[in-house]
């Protein structure tokens, strides 16, 4: 959008040059002369004044219009520059909480239940204590899925900014 009012605005700063040359019109006719009595051919020249119409208030005004939309536009390729960057940021950091969680937290959960269902079955531990293990897991499950959706959200926020249908899922983070 900043682009075509870019356009625009130079497309107006061409008009208003092309306005200040005059246009020059030629008249050519035929009159009838009744003190003659005859016909007659009659040929005029049409000239605006000024000669010069330099429009200067109009051409400084759309040079004005132009540099606004110009700089509007860098405005909004900078924000889009500094949003891309940050979310390829937001992405990686998403991306390796993900890693880190469904490699390491949600693994250790699972063998300390495992090892704590051996040790109630043995009847060394309450079953409060497997619950609460229980528990642990389930969490350790829970924080994985909630960093597979930050990956998407990273994702989708990233998308949106590209404008890109860049949907496909990151490596270890298609869950």
């Amino acid at each position: 959008r900043a682009s075509a009012e870019l356009r625009t605005a130079e497309a107006m700063v061409r008009a208003t040059r092309a306005s200040r040359v005059p246009d020059i019109g030629v008249r050519i006719g035929v009159r009838h002369l009744r003190d003659a009595g005859g016909t007659g051919f009659v040929a005029g020249l049409l000239l605006p004044l000024p000669l010069w119409n330099t429009q200067g208030g109009s051409l400084a005004a759309a040079e004005a219009g132009r540099r606004r939309a110009l700089l509007r536009m860098k405005s909004i390729e900078n924000r889009l520059v500094s949003g891309v960057h940050t979310g390829i940021g937001k992405l990686e950091a998403a991306i390796s909480a993900f890693r880190r969680l469904e490699s390491r937290a949600a693994p250790s959960a699972e063998e300390a239940l495992t090892a704590l269902r051996s040790t109630y079955r043995a009847g060394r531990l309450s079953y409060t204590d497997l619950l609460e293990a229980q528990r642990a897991l389930l969490e350790a499950r829970m924080a994985v899925v909630e960093a597979t959706a930050e990956v998407w959200r990273a994702r989708a926020d990233l998308a949106r900014l590209t404008g890109s249908g860049a949907w496909n899922a990151p490596e270890g983070g298609d869950r």
